[in-house]
């Protein structure tokens, strides 16, 4: 029987082409187990499904109950909401029965970011430091540059 590995000795064996850290082959769990445990995540999913249903008869309800009048919602609420949204993704949010139509939050995940990166060209003009963009909500890239100048940062969605 083959042992793990440690990180050192995986790191001396060089490239990830020669085998996985794990070298061991894992025991498969015994049948009673496996059967629980598929019990157990069907179970979860239907939860999750019960769950969801409800919460869309009570979107439904809400819409109904507001008629034709429009909701207003705050800057936080739509940030909180684009941010949702943007990671559900335009297929999913157009099978939902939502509130607030799927163009309209991802234009407000959209404005979000232009004003997230026109702030930080602002920032890098007036200031001339380099800004990271590793860690911002939105998807940037900044282009190389071989002069001292001030780098536009161009918006990637």
């Amino acid at each position: 029987m083959t042992r793990r590995l440690t990180r050192s000795e995986a790191a001396r064996r060089g490239s990830a082409a020669e085998g996985p850290i794990y070298s061991a082959a894992m025991a498969p769990l015994p049948q009673p187990l496996q059967m629980l445990l598929l019990m157990f995540a069907g179970w979860v999913n239907r939860h999750q499904l019960d769950v969801i249903e409800y919460l869309q008869e009570e979107n439904r309800v809400q819409k109904e109950r507001m008629g034709g009048r429009r909701l207003r919602f705050t800057d936080a609420e739509r940030r909180r909401l684009a941010r949702k949204a943007q990671v559900v993704g335009r297929k999913e949010l157009n099978e939902l029965e939502s509130l607030i139509t799927p163009d309209t939050l991802l234009r407000w995940y959209r404005e979000r970011c232009r004003r997230i990166i026109w702030t930080i060209r602002e920032a890098v003009s007036t200031s001339r430091t380099s800004i990271s963009v590793a860690k911002l909500p939105c998807s940037v890239k900044q282009p190389q540059s071989t002069s001292n100048d001030v780098v536009p940062i161009i918006w990637t969605m």
